[in-house]
């Protein structure tokens, strides 16, 4: 999603159906965390050198269903990252539903303290 949701976030006149972002899925997890790794790098640079101009941009974009749609930039983000939550959410209910122990709740001790 990350990926369909930063090309759309770069081009605001992407038109492209969503639906053909899925055509070739990945064939192993090496190359999906490869993938990943290099989409994050890219909202990184695209979110580092956007202006509050830029976060009020209009996107125009296409669901999975060819529904065209019209929403400024910012609120795409903020629905990419909230979608993301959700998912890390449902990755973590079925952890604990296997009794993997896991600390994923508790992120913020595994940031590191930015005043020392």
């Amino acid at each position: 999603m990350r990926r369909l949701w930063s090309e759309r976030l770069h081009d605001p006149e992407l038109t492209l159906p969503a639906a053909a972002k899925f055509d070739n899925p990945f064939q192993s997890l090496g190359s999906w965390w490869v993938s990943r790794a290099r989409t994050d790098e890219y909202m990184v640079s695209l979110l580092d050198a956007m202006s509050a101009d830029g976060l009020s941009e209009q996107i125009r974009y296409e669901n999975l269903k060819g529904e065209r749609f019209s929403q400024k930039r910012w609120e795409c983000l903020l629905h990419m990252f909230n979608h993301e939550t959700h998912h890390r959410g449902q990755v973590i209910q079925v952890i604990d539903e296997h009794g993997i122990k896991n600390d994923f709740p508790n992120l913020i001790f595994y940031v590191p303290n930015r005043d020392t």
